[in-house]
């Protein structure tokens, strides 16, 4: 399967407000970045990824490629307030003289997660995790 063929289109409202693929909503909230320089038809790219928590981590050697079938991209990951924790992934890519934007096919429930949503040693319990849950499936503070 190629890009092409998971490829949803990117909308926008008429104030220019980028719309959530899955239900159409404009709250969306970018996460985390990763950038692949691939020259063309290589097997590796340099990969960078920024998580959104200021750390950067960079691949020289990465089999991961990106969005492009042949050359340079770059993914920029999304959580809806609307539809709750699964990311949605907007790739950005060349090929063939033209430039594609376009959301990644995403399967609800499978692999990646927003990352508030994702126990960590410094949320041991997990109670961030699900205090920021409660208040995106709510839209309201809780305690």
């Amino acid at each position: 399967m190629t890009f092409f063929d998971r490829q949803r289109p990117f909308e926008t409202d008429d104030d220019g407000n980028v719309k959530c693929p899955d239900c159409g909503e404009c709250n969306l909230h970018h996460t985390e970045f990763s950038i692949f320089d691939r020259k063309e038809d290589e097997k590796t790219a340099v990969r960078i990824d920024v998580d959104g928590r200021g750390r950067v981590s960079v691949d020289p050697k990465s089999e991961e490629t990106g969005p492009s079938p042949r050359r340079h991209g770059f993914e920029v990951r999304f959580w809806c307030e609307h539809c709750g924790d699964d990311v949605k992934v907007l790739s950005v890519f060349q090929h063939k003289g033209s430039t594609y934007l376009g959301w990644e096919e995403t399967k609800k429930g499978e692999g990646m997660k927003h990352p508030y949503f994702v126990e960590s040693e410094s949320d041991p319990d997990g109670s961030k995790a699900n205090a920021f849950r409660a208040f995106v499936e709510n839209k309201k503070d809780v305690k």
